[in-house]
């Protein structure tokens, strides 16, 4: 398990933290990034471990074998909301927050990565954190098309997002800064990609 400092031994913390916890460390690794789930931006693996307490809910239906879609989904966003530690029950709601906040006291522009994930980046990382706790747990696996992923001539592939990435009538009105010709990518081409990038799921 890698930290943002040092590499922990997974064997270790398991000996040494209670059983319930124990049982629930493939969810929290999982959850907060591993290779095949991005990190929620921000989050660290001690946080996670820190509220496991409030995670222990959605940590039990990701360990369940047969966990319905809708049960994952719900188990993914309310466990993304406590780890950004928001008091909201939805990721709309949470990320309406978090930018008033920063615009309160940012000088500048916001990067989209500082906000809490989309609700259709939560559904496929859910999806993703699912399918990895059970290969850990040894357990029959569904396929990969139906928890994130789809099939590309190299493999599997983690998807995009499925929603724009903003409402239309705000990406009407985004102009690049340029005075003349356009020598670089448009604002509006940015916007785009990093809002694609850092609102979807992929490996890391």
């Amino acid at each position: 398990m890698v930290t943002a400092k040092r590499t922990v031994c997974a064997s270790t913390i398991k000996r040494r933290v209670d059983v319930k916890l124990s049982e629930s460390l493939p969810f929290l690794h999982a959850v907060s990034g591993c290779d095949t789930t991005s990190r929620p931006h921000g989050i660290v693996k001690v946080g996670a471990l820190k509220k496991f307490a409030a995670l222990a809910e959605s940590a039990a239906t990701f360990m369940a074998s047969k966990s319905s879609k809708v049960a994952l989904e719900t188990a993914g966003k309310r466990a993304l909301l406590i780890m950004y530690g928001s008091q909201v029950d939805d990721l709309k709601t949470a990320r309406l927050q978090r930018f008033q906040t920063k615009v309160a006291t940012a000088a500048g522009y916001i990067p989209p990565e500082k906000l809490p994930p989309t609700s259709d980046a939560s559904r496929i990382h859910s999806h993703h954190v699912f399918l990895q706790v059970q290969a850990w747990k040894g357990n029959d696996l569904p396929p990969g098309e139906e928890c994130g992923w789809a099939r590309s001539s190299t493999g599997l592939v983690p998807v995009q997002m499925s929603e724009p990435a903003a409402p239309a009538q705000l990406l009407r009105n985004i102009r690049c800064n340029c005075g003349g010709r356009c020598d670089t990518r448009s604002q509006l081409h940015l916007i785009q990609e990093r809002s694609s990038v850092h609102s979807s799921v992929r490996p890391m």
